[in-house]
């Protein structure tokens, strides 16, 4: 079921709080949950920071799911924000980033590497991220 927060800034540290403390329930290893934790937060700061960036929404919010299936986590992420060309973002030249004082661009990079899926549509007005990681030990 997903659990609904304001697209604010504040709802990453919520989020990740509720994330972390149902990962740790399910006894995964530190580099899970970290790896889980990272991704979420990097997707949902990028919702907050640019999603909504500059746009007045009826619906200024965003949905959250967690869940364990199979040895599978999964999470998904519903925004109204603005669509975005998730394909197009490759792999940050960090020494050129660095170079120009660019310290961001990272977030989807970061997804993709340390998550096993990250998918992301539009779907009826709305932003749906779905991410997985494949548990190495199932401990359910």
């Amino acid at each position: 079921m997903l659990e609904k927060f304001n697209a604010e800034i504040i709802s990453v540290r919520k989020i990740c709080f509720i994330a972390e403390k149902k990962l740790k329930e399910w006894s995964l290893s530190d580099t899970e949950c970290y790896d889980i934790l990272l991704s979420i937060d990097e997707a949902i700061t990028n919702i907050v920071q640019h999603g909504y960036e500059k746009i007045e929404s009826v619906n200024n919010a965003i949905e959250f799911e967690l869940k364990k299936e199979a040895g599978i986590i999964k999470i998904k992420l519903v925004d109204f924000g603005k669509s975005f060309n998730f394909n197009g973002i490759g792999r940050p030249n960090v020494a050129e980033n660095m170079k120009q004082g660019k310290y961001g661009g990272f977030g989807v990079y970061l997804m993709k590497s340390l998550m096993d899926s990250v998918k992301y549509t539009r779907e009826n007005e709305c932003n749906v991220t779905e991410m997985e990681k494949r548990l190495k030990v199932d401990n359910s």
